[in-house]
């Protein structure tokens, strides 16, 4: 069950999920305010049972040395990675993707996906992660709008009602650059905030200002925590006040979901690793693989595949939106950024290994229908590279690729013309991009009968068109 989105509770912020502080009577409403919410939830159920995870490749992914490399193009065009073939005839990857190019049947490439244009990393990230419901105004977000994982969380309830785990969560590499540290992730960050839609939506941050699992403890003596639980205990006398129609059962679940909320519980849980198989941290770990640094002379370690096992982990507690967000992407050449060959090998090989182990991992715990990963970044690269062997801003075409959440893979859908430049099928847009989510993971039809849904929302799904192919 979930919240809908003309529920009378108020959404339980982030400040009370980390710090519920003095709980004292407090303590004794929060399992029944849970209570509440879940049951309200249960009068409007248009909430499917999937979670999304967005990964934003902040920088602007080129299309050559990922998902159409255009080998037959001149030499000036095509990508310079080469090519690898597929698990789908006739369909070709980057080079530097052969474990994606293994997995081709568990995606499906979007070809022709138009972004808005403008070229302005910090105008297009905003457009791209708000699902173009806000227009940017000097390159900030403004008006009554807020990201896609915000306004998801004004639809479904900023916590989910059993695990009182937050629904909308950001995650970021941490970037050894201060270039990317400076501008390209907090270009995401802001396009990922809940701008008009208030703070209450805001995404849950693990790790700012601290590492994710120290912010998840408790900000009060262990012993004081103990007397809390004592109290929550006190309930117990209600017990001969209720019938015997199974509604204490699930106060007593509530009861345990308060104490689990005030000691981090299942999201303190999901954020800590060693309590997953070392195998499949195994599987997913990609420090072995060397992000190069552009304004510094050093390197680092990736982190992407962390990432996506902590947004997995996520999902599975009950958080609806992930949205990860993964700098290095611009390449022009020219000296603060890396060119396409250098910088693929940077971050397009921890790419092809972290979702290589997304895919199959969640297709060995059965996630695959519950759990949609979206990848894509704020725009595209040119056709043609420069004389440094870089390629500029492109808002002709952005990569694109949709796995899982129960949608038809293994497939490309659309095309690109000869150079790549354009889309020579009708062009896919955000705004049916987020069309496409929005119907994934909601009964639109439901939803619609919700009287008090914000006009961002009904712009998500009314303003553009599912990408029919993939249902």
């Amino acid at each position: 069950m979930t919240q809908p989105a003309n529920s009378s509770h108020p959404p339980l912020k982030r400040r009370d999920f980390l710090q519920i502080g003095a709980m004292g009577a407090t303590g004794l409403a929060l399992p029944t305010m849970l209570r509440n919410r879940a049951l309200g939830a249960g009068s409007a159920n248009f909430v499917n049972d999937k979670s999304v995870i967005f990964l934003f490749l902040a920088g602007g992914p080129s299309q050559y040395e990922t998902f159409d490399p255009k080998q037959s193009a001149p030499s000036e065009i095509r990508g310079v990675t080469g090519e690898v073939q597929t698990n789908l005839t006739g369909v070709n990857y980057a080079g530097v993707f052969p474990q994606l190019a293994k997995h081709a049947d568990k995606l499906a490439v979007i070809r022709s996906f138009k972004p808005e244009g403008s070229g302005i990393h910090e105008a297009e990230t905003i457009r791209m992660l708000t699902g173009g419901t806000v227009e940017p105004r000097d390159n900030k977000m403004v008006g009554p709008g807020g990201s896609i994982g915000s306004l998801h969380a004004r639809i479904r309830g900023m916590n989910h009602p059993r695990t009182g785990t937050p629904t909308y969560a950001y995650l970021q590499s941490p970037e050894i650059d201060e270039f990317y540290i400076n501008f390209f992730l907090s270009c995401s960050q802001q396009g990922s905030a809940s701008g008009g839609l208030g703070t209450a939506y805001a995404p849950f941050t693990p790790g700012r200002g601290g590492t994710a699992i120290d912010n998840m403890n408790p900000r009060i003596p262990a012993e004081r925590l103990s007397d809390r639980r004592s109290l929550l205990a006190s309930l117990d006398r209600f017990k001969r006040d209720v019938d015997q129609s199974g509604e204490m059962d699930g106060l007593e679940h509530f009861r345990q979901q308060a104490f689990d909320v005030v000691n981090g519980g299942a999201v303190r849980k999901a954020l800590d690793l060693e309590q997953e198989n070392a195998r499949v941290v195994e599987r997913y770990d990609t420090s072995h693989l060397q992000v190069h640094a552009h304004q510094k002379k050093k390197n680092g370690e990736s982190t992407l595949g962390k990432m996506l096992l902590t947004a997995r982990r996520l999902c599975e507690a009950g958080c609806g939106f992930v949205t990860v967000a993964s700098g290095g992407w611009d390449m022009h050449g020219d000296g603060n950024n890396p060119g396409v060959l250098r910088g693929s090998e940077s971050v397009a090989r921890p790419l092809d290994h972290a979702v290589s182990a997304f895919l199959d991992d969640v297709h060995e715990r059965g996630l695959s229908e519950k759990i949609l990963i979206v990848i894509t970044g704020e725009f595209g690269r040119s056709p043609k590279l420069n004389n440094n062997g870089g390629r500029n801003h492109w808002g002709g075409i952005t990569p694109l690729v949709l796995a899982g959440g129960g949608l038809k893979m293994g497939q490309v859908v659309g095309q690109s013309s000869r150079d790549g430049s354009v889309a020579a099928t009708e062009p896919i847009r955000i705004r049916d991009l987020m069309a496409t989510i929005t119907h994934t993971v909601f009964d639109v039809g439901k939803m619609r009968l919700q009287a008090s849904l914000p006009p961002e929302i009904l712009r998500l799904t009314e303003n553009g068109r599912p990408i029919e192919q993939l249902f």
